[in-house]
């Protein structure tokens, strides 16, 4: 950081006498006294020569009397630089012209935005000062600190016009910058972040803003914030508006972005996201990259709708006999239940069995309707073959349903089974009784009791000799 000017000081010349050596320089005359025995000479005589006059120097040091400025962080200031210059002759000009600079470890913390002179000399001895008005930004570092004046000059001697040319000097100062957030400042995140979608709903062909509010929670502004809206699938577009987005941040300030979308007419009911990317810096250039999420519900058409949200329909159960023989009958009963709010249509309802047994009445329902909350019993009778032998029948209850108005099939499926017996044996036996006694010519009756202690028989014949 440089700044330099040409300042011109004038000392006022008081005594013929220079005050660090106490040697006084005249301007004599040609005339003297001769110091002779003829009691001297005329002036033209006189060989005594004058003494040479010491070489012209200048020195310049600071002056710390103030103590040191104390600067806060985030202001504007006038900065005033004292010095003394020192000479031993009584009266010269000065010119000077400085540069300021801080260390690679300790560079300035302020940035000059204005240099300019002031004359105030007097006279040698005597204060004189520099003024610089400066900006200290908020990303100051806290503490002591030191800054150079780096003074380059030349001088020239009222008495007899010495020049002294090319000389330089170094002058320290100390300042201390006060500044309470700097940790905040410089290493934390400046800025908080709040998004909306306005309206928080939207169907086919609307059109909405996706915004967020930046704000800056420190007393500077952030520039160069992009932010860059991410859009969920194919079913939203962007109206005539760029997805990439850069602003400004006012100092403690706020600012606003938003997004102008649409609503397309394929869009898909449910929630959607939108993902907003942030890429920014604070005042002591810390890059933030951060991702904003917000949700948006979407409302697709009726039968999209329908599928988002859909019924639910429960198999209750199936019951069936604990057994059944060969040439039974039997009923088994079919429980459905919609569990949910939205009416559902029965696209199938189908029973099968492992041993093929015969339905009655149709295994396969299909196009009923089951309201919300209803539950319904369907019966299947079947019939069991009298060639069946015995065995364990598994019975599969299989539904598919859609909600109603919807297109999307949903599936549920139960087991359960039954014991079925095949016909038993028939076993046989025969006892017979007649009268005790007869008259000739007369009738009598042979009685036989046949028992069967096995499966059914049939075409049984009895034949009596």
């Amino acid at each position: 950081m440089f700044s330099a000017f040409a300042l011109s000081v004038y000392a006022v010349e008081s005594e013929e006498e220079d005050s660090n050596s106490g040697t006084t320089y005249s301007d004599s005359g040609g005339s003297g006294n001769n110091q002779s025995g003829n009691g001297g000479n005329s002036g033209g005589n006189n060989t005594t020569k004058p003494p040479e006059p010491p070489p012209f120097t200048v020195n310049l040091i600071e002056d710390k009397s103030g103590g040191v400025p104390m600067l806060t962080a985030g202001t504007k200031a006038l900065v005033r630089l004292p010095f003394i210059p020192f000479s031993n002759y009584p009266g010269m000009m000065l010119n000077v012209t400085t540069t300021m600079t801080g260390t690679a470890d300790d560079p300035l913390q302020f940035t000059p935005t204005s240099l300019y002179q002031t004359q105030s000399y007097i006279g040698l001895n005597t204060l004189a000062y520099l003024d610089y008005e400066i900006e200290v930004p908020i990303t100051a570092k806290p503490g002591i600190h030191s800054l150079t004046l780096t003074v380059s000059y030349d001088a020239v001697s009222i008495v007899d016009n010495q020049m002294l040319t090319g000389q330089t000097a170094q002058l320290t100062y100390f300042y201390t910058i006060i500044n309470d957030s700097y940790d905040e400042i410089v290493a934390g995140n400046p800025l908080r972040v709040t998004g909306s979608i306005l309206p928080d709903s939207v169907k086919a062909g609307d059109v909405f803003e996706v915004g967020i509010t930046l704000q800056n929670d420190v007393p500077a502004e952030i520039t160069g914030v992009s932010v860059t809206v991410n859009l969920p699938g194919t079913d939203f577009l962007l109206l005539n508006d760029a997805n990439t987005k850069t602003v400004t941040v006012p100092a403690n300030g706020t600012s606003v972005v938003t997004f102008r979308v649409a609503a397309s007419s394929e869009i898909q009911g449910g929630p959607r996201q939108f993902t907003l990317d942030l890429a920014y810096a604070n005042p002591g250039g810390k890059e933030f990259n951060l991702q904003y999420y917000m949700i948006v519900s979407a409302t697709g058409s009726d039968a999209d709708e329908a599928d988002r949200n859909p019924a639910t329909v429960e198999i209750t159960g199936i019951k069936l006999p604990e057994s059944a023989s060969a040439g039974d009958e039997f009923v088994a009963v079919v429980t459905l239940t919609n569990t949910s709010d939205k009416n559902a249509v029965i696209d199938e309802l189908k029973v099968a069995n492992s041993l093929g047994l015969l339905n009655r009445t149709n295994a396969l329902l299909t196009g009923m309707n089951l309201s919300a909350g209803e539950t319904r019993s369907y019966e299947i009778k079947y019939y069991v073959p009298e060639d069946t032998q015995t065995a364990y029948a598994n019975f599969t209850v299989s539904l598919k349903y859609k909600t109603e108005g919807g297109t999307l099939q949903r599936t549920a499926e139960i087991t359960s089974g039954m014991n079925i017996n095949a016909l038993a044996a028939p076993s046989l036996s025969i006892a017979l009784d007649a009268d005790k006694s007869v008259k000739a010519g007369g009738t009598f009756t042979v009685t036989a009791v046949i028992k069967n202690h096995g499966g059914d028989a049939s075409n049984i014949s009895v034949t009596v000799n």
